[in-house]
Protein backbone atom coordinates (compact mmCIF):
# COMPACT_ATOMS: atom_id res chain seq x y z
CA UNK A 1 0.00 0.00 0.00
CA UNK A 2 1.29 3.46 -0.84
CA UNK A 3 0.88 6.92 0.64
CA UNK A 4 -0.61 10.26 -0.30
CA UNK A 5 0.82 13.64 0.66
CA UNK A 6 -0.63 17.09 0.25
CA UNK A 7 1.83 19.89 0.84
CA UNK A 8 0.82 23.46 1.39
CA UNK A 9 3.73 25.83 1.82
CA UNK A 10 4.00 29.03 3.94
CA UNK A 11 6.45 30.75 6.29
CA UNK A 12 6.35 33.16 9.19
CA UNK A 13 7.71 36.14 7.26
CA UNK A 14 5.63 38.91 5.67
CA UNK A 15 2.70 38.77 3.32
CA UNK A 16 2.93 40.15 -0.17
CA UNK A 17 1.81 39.93 -3.71
CA UNK A 18 0.99 36.61 -5.33
CA UNK A 19 3.97 34.37 -5.85
CA UNK A 20 7.40 34.38 -4.34
CA UNK A 21 10.60 36.23 -5.04
CA UNK A 22 13.34 34.04 -3.59
CA UNK A 23 14.37 32.69 -6.97
CA UNK A 24 13.44 29.11 -6.15
CA UNK A 25 13.54 26.50 -8.88
CA UNK A 26 10.49 24.87 -10.41
CA UNK A 27 11.08 22.08 -7.91
CA UNK A 28 8.87 19.03 -7.99
CA UNK A 29 7.05 18.31 -11.23
CA UNK A 30 3.53 16.91 -11.50
CA UNK A 31 3.64 13.27 -12.60
CA UNK A 32 7.09 12.66 -11.07
CA UNK A 33 8.01 10.73 -7.90
CA UNK A 34 8.53 12.85 -4.80
CA UNK A 35 11.87 12.44 -2.98
CA UNK A 36 11.92 11.60 0.71
CA UNK A 37 11.13 14.25 3.27
CA UNK A 38 12.44 14.32 6.82
CA UNK A 39 11.84 17.37 9.04
CA UNK A 40 11.90 18.01 12.78
CA UNK A 41 8.64 19.17 14.26
CA UNK A 42 8.13 21.76 16.97
CA UNK A 43 7.02 18.81 19.11
CA UNK A 44 10.51 17.29 18.78
CA UNK A 45 9.39 14.44 16.51
CA UNK A 46 10.88 13.89 13.07
CA UNK A 47 8.25 13.41 10.36
CA UNK A 48 9.06 11.48 7.18
CA UNK A 49 7.12 10.57 4.08
CA UNK A 50 7.94 6.94 4.76
CA UNK A 51 5.82 7.03 7.92
CA UNK A 52 2.84 8.13 5.82
CA UNK A 53 2.48 4.89 3.85
CA UNK A 54 -1.16 4.11 3.21
CA UNK A 55 -2.33 7.56 4.29
CA UNK A 56 -2.90 10.96 2.78
CA UNK A 57 -0.63 13.64 4.22
CA UNK A 58 -1.22 17.37 3.93
CA UNK A 59 1.91 19.43 4.55
CA UNK A 60 1.49 23.20 4.61
CA UNK A 61 4.13 25.96 4.83
CA UNK A 62 2.60 28.60 7.13
CA UNK A 63 3.04 32.34 7.76
CA UNK A 64 1.43 33.43 11.05
CA UNK A 65 1.06 37.08 10.13
CA UNK A 66 -0.08 36.22 6.62
CA UNK A 67 -3.68 37.14 5.86
CA UNK A 68 -3.86 34.45 3.16
CA UNK A 69 -3.02 31.64 5.60
CA UNK A 70 -5.34 33.05 8.24
CA UNK A 71 -8.11 33.31 5.67
CA UNK A 72 -7.92 29.73 4.39
CA UNK A 73 -7.94 28.30 7.94
CA UNK A 74 -10.38 30.75 9.55
CA UNK A 75 -14.16 30.47 9.73
CA UNK A 76 -15.47 29.60 6.29
CA UNK A 77 -11.91 29.15 5.01
CA UNK A 78 -11.14 26.88 2.08
CA UNK A 79 -8.95 24.46 4.10
CA UNK A 80 -10.67 24.57 7.47
CA UNK A 81 -12.99 21.63 6.86
CA UNK A 82 -10.33 19.54 5.11
CA UNK A 83 -8.05 19.46 8.16
CA UNK A 84 -8.97 16.40 10.17
CA UNK A 85 -10.41 14.46 7.24
CA UNK A 86 -10.39 10.77 8.15
CA UNK A 87 -7.33 8.98 6.78
CA UNK A 88 -5.48 12.26 6.14
CA UNK A 89 -2.42 13.53 8.00
CA UNK A 90 -1.81 17.28 7.81
CA UNK A 91 1.68 18.77 8.31
CA UNK A 92 2.68 22.43 8.34
CA UNK A 93 6.16 23.54 7.22
CA UNK A 94 7.81 26.75 8.41
CA UNK A 95 10.78 27.80 6.26
CA UNK A 96 13.46 30.15 7.58
CA UNK A 97 11.56 30.79 10.79
CA UNK A 98 13.24 31.13 14.19
CA UNK A 99 11.98 28.36 16.52
CA UNK A 100 10.69 30.88 19.08
CA UNK A 101 8.64 32.69 16.43
CA UNK A 102 7.33 29.32 15.26
CA UNK A 103 6.25 28.41 18.82
CA UNK A 104 4.45 31.73 19.20
CA UNK A 105 2.64 31.18 15.92
CA UNK A 106 1.75 27.62 16.84
CA UNK A 107 0.18 28.86 20.06
CA UNK A 108 -1.80 31.54 18.28
CA UNK A 109 -2.99 29.24 15.51
CA UNK A 110 -3.73 26.17 17.62
CA UNK A 111 -3.81 24.11 14.43
CA UNK A 112 -4.65 20.44 14.97
CA UNK A 113 -1.60 19.27 13.01
CA UNK A 114 2.18 19.18 13.58
CA UNK A 115 4.39 22.05 12.43
CA UNK A 116 7.73 21.11 10.86
CA UNK A 117 10.85 23.29 10.66
CA UNK A 118 12.73 23.99 7.41
CA UNK A 119 15.28 26.48 8.82
CA UNK A 120 17.50 26.74 5.74
CA UNK A 121 14.76 26.68 3.06
CA UNK A 122 16.16 23.36 1.82
CA UNK A 123 12.75 21.73 1.43
CA UNK A 124 11.03 24.88 0.13
CA UNK A 125 13.73 25.26 -2.52
CA UNK A 126 13.76 21.58 -3.49
CA UNK A 127 9.98 21.45 -3.81
CA UNK A 128 9.74 24.85 -5.56
CA UNK A 129 7.56 26.36 -2.84
CA UNK A 130 7.27 30.07 -3.47
CA UNK A 131 4.39 31.42 -1.41
CA UNK A 132 2.07 30.63 1.42
CA UNK A 133 -0.12 28.78 1.03
CA UNK A 134 1.25 26.52 -1.71
CA UNK A 135 -0.29 23.04 -1.93
CA UNK A 136 1.32 19.81 -3.15
CA UNK A 137 -0.74 16.59 -3.45
CA UNK A 138 1.14 13.31 -3.69
CA UNK A 139 -0.60 10.02 -4.46
CA UNK A 140 -0.30 6.57 -2.88
CA UNK A 141 2.59 5.66 -5.18
CA UNK A 142 4.59 8.73 -4.14
CA UNK A 143 3.93 10.68 -7.35
CA UNK A 144 3.10 14.39 -7.33
CA UNK A 145 -0.42 14.89 -8.69
CA UNK A 146 -1.09 18.56 -7.88
CA UNK A 147 0.82 21.70 -6.96
CA UNK A 148 -0.47 25.21 -6.65
CA UNK A 149 -3.05 27.45 -5.07
CA UNK A 150 -5.69 26.57 -2.51
CA UNK A 151 -8.33 28.09 -4.80
CA UNK A 152 -8.84 30.89 -7.30
CA UNK A 153 -9.88 33.49 -4.73
CA UNK A 154 -7.12 35.10 -2.66
CA UNK A 155 -8.76 36.48 0.47
CA UNK A 156 -12.17 35.68 -1.04
CA UNK A 157 -12.20 39.10 -2.68
CA UNK A 158 -12.68 38.19 -6.34
CA UNK A 159 -16.13 38.15 -7.90
CA UNK A 160 -17.39 34.91 -9.37
CA UNK A 161 -17.48 31.30 -8.34
CA UNK A 162 -14.74 29.92 -6.12
CA UNK A 163 -12.80 26.99 -7.59
CA UNK A 164 -11.36 24.90 -4.71
CA UNK A 165 -8.28 23.54 -6.50
CA UNK A 166 -6.62 21.95 -3.46
CA UNK A 167 -9.82 20.31 -2.28
CA UNK A 168 -10.60 19.00 -5.77
CA UNK A 169 -7.08 17.61 -6.06
CA UNK A 170 -7.27 15.92 -2.66
CA UNK A 171 -10.67 14.38 -3.45
CA UNK A 172 -9.42 13.13 -6.82
CA UNK A 173 -6.40 11.45 -5.23
CA UNK A 174 -8.66 9.92 -2.57
CA UNK A 175 -10.69 8.43 -5.43
CA UNK A 176 -7.57 7.17 -7.22
CA UNK A 177 -7.80 9.53 -10.19
CA UNK A 178 -5.65 12.41 -11.40
CA UNK A 179 -6.88 15.91 -10.56
CA UNK A 180 -8.58 17.66 -13.49
CA UNK A 181 -6.32 20.66 -12.84
CA UNK A 182 -2.85 19.39 -11.87
CA UNK A 183 -1.06 22.75 -11.50
CA UNK A 184 -2.08 26.30 -10.68
CA UNK A 185 -0.18 29.44 -9.79
CA UNK A 186 -0.01 29.84 -6.01
CA UNK A 187 -0.82 33.14 -4.32
CA UNK A 188 -0.08 34.46 -0.87
CA UNK A 189 2.87 35.55 1.24
CA UNK A 190 6.38 35.12 -0.12
CA UNK A 191 8.65 32.49 1.32
CA UNK A 192 11.82 34.48 1.97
Amino acid sequence: MGWVVVLVVANLLGCGAPGGARGVSDGLQVGQPVPGLSLMGLDGQVRTLAEAQGQIVVVEWLVPDCAYVTDVHGPGGALRDLVGTEGVQWWGVLSGVHPEAAREAAGAWAFPFPLLMDPTFEVADAWGASSAPHVFVIDQAGVLRYRGAVDNQPLREQPGDRVPYAEQALRAVQQGVDPAVPRTRPYGCRIR
